[in-house]
């Protein structure tokens, strides 16, 4: 069964798990495909423990700079592949965050993958971390196509990016998952033909 032919997927939290199987299941019988399906079968079983909360999250008091830049030395390799530049602003007096510095790093990496993949060669990409309103506000920013309005909240939806842009769908919907579980928001302001802003926020850590 082709990519184009296989049934759509079951977009009910309770189904995560069956679709796993039957992602298994053509990833074994296509092997020629295979690392991309148990890339999507992985994504599916993160997605589905984090919507059942069984995935845990063990945060810790960490500064933001070292998180932003762990995040963005992570992705140098690729964003050099793609003739993308990275930089990295933390405002000043920005306040340490507690979060699971593990599932952080997942949301930045497809947050930025997201972003690298789909700015023009010779731009540059910034994450930017600041503090606003009780919270510390993480931004991932792009000069790419923007995206239609009718689209925002679609994309953090499963399986809706895939659609849009040829991959699995998920990241996103986990991205949302993991913020989601440290108490924070996330988001995107665009424009179409000059960009796009995925943001989320973390609550501060407060004074000892």
């Amino acid at each position: 069964m082709s990519a184009r032919q296989r049934a759509p997927p079951c977009r009910d939290g309770h189904h995560l798990h069956r679709e796993a199987v039957r992602c298994r299941r053509i990833r074994d019988e296509e092997p020629g495909r295979a690392e991309r399906l148990q890339r999507i079968v992985d994504e599916l079983l993160d997605l589905a423990r984090l919507q059942g909360g069984r995935i845990p999250v063990n945060p810790r008091r960490v500064p933001v700079r070292p998180l932003i830049e762990a995040a963005v030395d992570a992705q140098r390799a690729f964003a050099s592949n793609q003739h993308v530049e990275l930089q990295a602003e933390v405002a000043p007096a920005t306040p340490e965050v507690e979060v699971d510095t593990d599932r952080m790093q997942l949301v930045f990496a497809n947050l930025l993958t997201n972003a690298i993949r789909h700015s023009p060669v010779g731009s540059a990409v910034r994450v930017r971390g600041a503090a606003t309103d009780g919270s510390v506000r993480f931004e991932v920013i792009d000069h790419g196509p923007g995206i239609p309005v009718d689209r925002r909240e679609a994309i953090f939806q499963k399986f809706e990016q895939g659609q849009q842009r040829g991959g699995a769908g998920l990241g996103l919907s986990i991205a949302r998952e993991i913020v989601t579980a440290h108490g924070g928001t996330i988001g995107v302001d665009s424009e179409i033909g000059r960009g796009s802003t995925f943001w989320f926020t973390i609550p501060q850590t407060r004074p000892d």
